[in-house]
């Protein structure tokens, strides 16, 4: 059973990573708001959840080892939002799009951190 867990961790992850960036999207584009509160929520708020997402998800599925678990997911997306940033400003020259993967890097560090300090895979909304 532990096994069937550990391969499940990746793709899972990677699938909630998609449904929640979906979801945020689609709850946005739903309720009508400023234009500038649009922009906010979709270059800084769905990439930060969305790694945040990502990072629960796996540590949550993990049977054990979740401390590294959440290191080498934390690894990974980083990695992924770092391909992205070479490939805009290596490749399209999209300067202003930089706000998306910095976002998601940021908000990926800042959850392993918190549940590497705390061992508690928890999100409360009422530390912010």
């Amino acid at each position: 059973m532990k096994i069937l867990r550990w391969i499940a961790v990746i793709p899972i992850a990677i699938l909630a990573f998609i449904l929640s960036g979906l979801f945020t999207y689609l709850a946005i584009n739903i309720i009508p708001a400023n234009p500038y509160v649009e922009i906010l929520v979709l270059q800084i708020i769905i990439p930060a959840l969305a790694s945040i997402v990502f990072i629960y998800t796996g540590i949550y599925l993990a049977p054990c080892f979740k401390k590294e678990t959440a290191i080498v997911l934390t690894f990974l997306i980083c990695a992924v939002f770092c391909v992205t940033l070479f490939d805009i400003y290596f490749v399209n020259y999209d300067y202003a799009a930089t706000i998306k993967p910095l976002a998601g890097i940021i908000g990926a560090i800042m959850y392993c951190i918190q549940f590497y300090t705390t061992g508690v895979n928890k999100i409360d909304l009422n530390d912010l």
